[in-house]
């Protein structure tokens, strides 16, 4: 279940805020879209990230994939030295100084783990939230293999 919102707090322009709530079919048990906890926490059902190592390689596949992906679409649509920054380089300036603690939700969907990045500010909102390869970031499930947990039913195999 997805929910979108605009608030208005007394500029010019809205912030646009958005929150994803997935549910475990099986049980009802509410997944991600818990404010404030960590986008993966409700995952752990089905992953095994649990330990500092484990996260550390899961966080190392969505960020070369993110990197990868960046790259691509910066050499397929270079901009101007004029131009304002792309989002792609936003994110990237973001990754450098928060790393995986960059704002984001985090869900299943029909093609893979999703991951939408958020909180960008005003200037680059419109452009960081559609026609990029890599917001929202599919992360294919066959990629997700080595961190399956055993017996999991959230995640297809």
């Amino acid at each position: 279940v997805e929910k979108s919102g605009m608030v208005f707090c007394g500029g010019a322009h809205p912030n646009l805020e958005i929150a994803v709530f997935t549910f475990d079919l099986a049980d009802g048990a509410l997944v991600t879209g818990v404010d404030g906890a960590d986008p993966l926490a409700g995952l752990g059902r089905a992953l095994d990230i649990a330990t500092p190592k484990r996260r550390a390689a899961f966080d190392a596949l969505w960020l070369g994939d993110l990197r990868a992906r960046i790259a691509a679409d910066a050499k397929a649509a270079p901009r101007k030295a004029d131009d304002d920054p792309q989002c792609g380089q936003v994110l990237l300036d973001a990754l450098r100084a928060d790393g995986a603690a960059i704002a984001k939700i985090v869900y299943p969907s029909e093609r893979g783990l999703a991951f939408r990045f958020l909180a960008f500010p005003h200037a680059v909102e419109a452009v960081c939230s559609d026609g990029y390869s890599f917001n929202p970031l599919i992360v294919p499930y066959g990629a997700l293999k080595p961190f399956l947990k055993p017996n999991q039913t959230l995640l297809p195999k």
